[in-house]
């Protein structure tokens, strides 16, 4: 599966959240929706290979914490 936001046509790894949006998207882009502090969800590999995405290794070199903004 193709990022969802960007048009670079990554791969995803990530899913971002909020109450009005739910994206699948590259690792750039869940570079820049931590930035917005948006929550995010680094992907199971077994997932990612259901939504169409070639196999491969799950390391990305970035670790995320899934995290919600704060009040």
């Amino acid at each position: 599966m193709k990022c969802q936001r960007c048009i670079e046509g990554k791969e995803v790894r990530y899913r971002v959240y909020s109450d009005v949006m739910d994206l699948k998207v590259c690792r750039s882009c869940a570079t820049e929706a931590q930035s917005l502090r948006l929550t995010i969800e680094l992907l199971h590999p077994d997932e990612v290979k259901s939504n169409g995405v070639n196999g491969g290794s799950s390391s990305s070199g970035m670790f995320f914490v899934v995290s919600s903004p704060t009040a």
